[in-house]
């Protein structure tokens, strides 16, 4: 699930300029639930049944969604909705995108239109549409595990919005919570990371490791302990730095020996990876 999330948001960054469809929705569904252990779920492919029902804790009926009938055409009008502008030029209704996103969030889950992974499916194209409207630090900033600390509010906005004429002010109000405590959360991360980087770079000059590496392998590490998951190619610091490739390739075994990074081959190219552990490698090896 955690390795399908990653290919889900990647999904959805990949067509953030591509208008919604239901095609799209579908894709999104397909790599939510690849591999899936569920007999009733084909990735990718929408109910025709009337069978699925959203439960509580004790088993109780929380949500039918409407009929499979008319599904498709119900997604049309959604997708519909997604791709009409409301930036409130030239006389057109404003929404602003988080609201939008939210909105756009809540129409899929109401709907239901997957036997399984319907949550997943509905918060990828929350974060299709903030991606799509530029608000590029979504790609970063995680909703679902603030999500599931609270499933019972979660569940309570999508009640209290149905049960009051679809009044989407629950909804709307209960993500945009969420939505802060994530950036808050992010922006921490960042400050922690930040410190935690000029902490590691301080205790590198101190100890001489750096004084061991050649300027662009020092640049390198300074680069791959900034970016843990950054891949590097030997053509790529071919070009930065005007060497040829066989040194270039020389400076990143140089790391790998560190293990600051790790390689991998595909194909007739290595890649090598920024190591999540490079700081405790660099500590073990001082």
């Amino acid at each position: 699930m955690i390795f399908n999330n990653f290919l889900l948001l990647r999904g959805a960054k990949r067509e953030k300029d591509e208008p919604l469809s239901v095609d799209l929705i579908c894709h999104l569904h397909q790599l939510a639930t690849n591999g899936t252990s569920n007999p009733h779920v084909t990735p990718g492919v929408l109910r025709n049944t009337d069978d699925v029902i959203v439960q509580g804790r004790d088993g109780e009926i929380l949500h039918q969604p409407p009929k499979a009938e008319s599904l498709l055409a119900r997604l049309d009008v959604l997708c519909a909705f997604a791709n009409t502008d409301h930036d409130g030029m030239d006389g057109r209704v404003f929404i602003h995108p988080a609201v939008k996103a939210i909105a756009l969030h809540f129409m899929l889950g109401y709907e239901h239109p997957f036997p399984d992974g319907n949550g997943r499916t509905a918060r990828a194209l929350f974060y299709w549409f903030m991606l799509k409207k530029g608000y590029w630090p979504f790609e970063y900033i995680s909703i679902s595990a603030l999500l599931k600390e609270a499933p019972v509010k979660y569940g309570e906005s999508y009640l209290f919005t149905e049960s009051d004429d679809f009044d989407l002010t629950y909804f709307i109000d209960f993500q945009l919570r969420i939505i802060d405590r994530a950036i808050r959360q992010f922006l921490d991360y960042l400050a922690r990371k930040k410190r935690e980087y000029h902490e590691m770079m301080n205790w590198l000059e101190e100890t001489g490791i750096a004084d061991a590496l050649n300027y662009r392998q020092g640049q390198l590490l300074r680069k791959a302990l900034r970016s843990p998951g950054r891949v590097f190619t030997a053509k790529e610091i071919k070009n930065d730095f005007g060497v040829s490739e066989n040194t270039a390739r020389a400076d990143l075994q140089a790391l790998v020996k560190l293990k600051v990074l790790a390689s991998s081959r595909d194909g007739k190219v290595v890649h090598y990876i920024a190591r999540g552990d490079a700081q405790e490698h660099l500590k073990r090896k001082a």
